[in-house]
Order: C-alpha cells, then structure tokens, then sequence
C-alpha cells in the first residue's frame, strides 16, 4: 500500500482546531464576559460545547488578567491569559487527553519528525521561512512517544507543541507572547556565562567543548547560573553569577 501523509489528513486524525494568535484590541477594558468570549473564539469553541468553563481574575507582573480555563466534550483542556486592559492573549495552553494510539491503521509506523512540523506550521498559521526552531526531540509523555517541538517566529512569538508519533495527533501546545523577549536576554546572559567559564578553563569558542544544561537558580538572593560542559574527557563544573563571576569550579575526568 502506498504510504502517504498530508497536512489535511494530519490535522483531522488529531481533531484540532485551527488557532489564530494574533492578538484582539479593544480601546476600553475588557469584561470578564468579554475575555471568555476571546477565548472561546480564538479556540473556535461555543460555549454550548463544552461542559466545563471557568474565568478568574488575577494580578501578574503589575498588571490585571483574566486566567479563563475550559474543557470540551472530547475531553480538551484550553487555558488562556488574557489582558483586562485591552483583550490581548499573554498565554495559551492546549491539553488532550486522548487515549494513547495502537497505531497507525495504514502502516503502523506513525509520522515522521518533517511531517509533525508540517502540521504544526498549518495550525499555526506560520510560514517555514519565518520560523526558528529551538528543539525538535523525540520523547515519552504520559505513556506515548511524542515529537516535542519548539520555536519562534519573526514576530517574536512563542509557541511548543507536543506531536503523538503514531496518530500524529497534536496533545499539546502553548502559545506565549512574550517568553520571546524573556528567551533572548536569558540567551544573551548564557553567552556571557560560557565565556565566564571558557576562560576560567583557558579554553575558548573555538575548541571543540560539549555544553550540558545549564540552569538558573538564586542563592543567598543572588542570581547564579549552574551548569557544566565536557572537553578531552573532563568535565568542568560550574556555578558563575549574573556577573560572570565563577564563584564555585570543580574539573575532575569523566573515567572517575
């Protein structure tokens, strides 16, 4: 039989609901009637569908939001953020808890890691030229292998997908305004920080180092980045500050 996956097909075996992010502004204050009906919208749900809505008002980052959760009838989590000030989407978090696939009925053997990315390009609405992809990885979540996909876009947009190998359903996404700008000065803080601890080994961007993950974390109020890096079967452990400061450094042979 001959094999073959179109973005159409992909996207009705998932059930998903085509999204547009692009965010709604209104010249008054939204009310809480007025988010949940954003929400629902963007979701391309009717609230006569879903047997589950709830809309709270909140307080992040100074500023006033609505945090509107729902469920649909095929068992679909939806969270939204949005501002009170003008109807914006901050957030969007998308869940299915659809039962994990026997298989693909054709070929048992699921979607392939370019195909996940073509549906994922169609939901969004995105064009491959205007993307920037940050992890593309295969793993298990909740009993199922998933293709974990993330990336933004050169309007400064956000997004993470989760793909079901198998059905090539779509289980997860998130949408954020604004974790763009968060991403890069924490990039460009990273940057600082490898140079830090490149110098400290008297090595430079030129030798042929492995970067493990390296962390944020605070101690004693201060902001500090944990993390190590390998090179000639050493590994080089470090603790360096929002200044670039080493103040903690262990080097030991990884045949130890």
């Amino acid at each position: 039989m001959k094999k073959q996956f179109t973005i159409s097909a992909l996207l009705l075996a998932a059930g998903v609901l085509f999204a547009t992010t692009a965010p709604n502004v209104f010249a008054a204050q939204v009310t809480e009637e007025r988010a949940k009906a954003i929400a629902l919208d963007n979701a391309g749900v009717k609230e006569t569908d879903i047997p589950y809505i709830k809309t709270e008002m909140d307080y992040e980052d100074g500023r006033q939001i609505y945090e509107v959760e729902f469920w649909t009838k095929e068992n679909k989590k939806y969270e939204y953020e949005i501002k009170a000030e003008d109807g914006i989407i901050l957030k969007i978090e998308y869940k299915w808890k659809q039962p994990v696939s026997a298989g693909n009925a054709q070929n048992g053997t699921g979607v392939t890691l370019d195909q996940a990315k073509e549906s994922i390009l169609a939901h969004t609405g995105q064009k491959a030229e205007n993307v920037t992809y940050v992890k593309e990885k295969l793993d298990y979540e909740d009993n199922r292998q998933v293709y974990e996909v993330e990336f933004y876009t050169t309007n400064e947009k956000w997004y993470k997908y989760e793909i079901d190998v198998l059905s090539g359903s779509i289980v997860k996404w998130e949408y954020d305004a604004e974790k763009y700008a968060v991403w890069k000065e924490m990039n460009q803080s990273l940057e600082g920080v490898k140079t830090s601890a490149l110098k400290m080994a008297g090595l430079s961007a030129d030798n042929n180092v492995l970067w493990g993950e390296i962390e944020q974390d605070y101690e004693d109020g201060q902001l500090i980045y944990e993390g190590k890096f390998y090179y000639n079967a050493m590994e080089y452990e470090f603790e360096i500050n929002a200044d670039g400061v080493v103040i903690d450094w262990e080097v030991e042979s990884i045949y130890d």
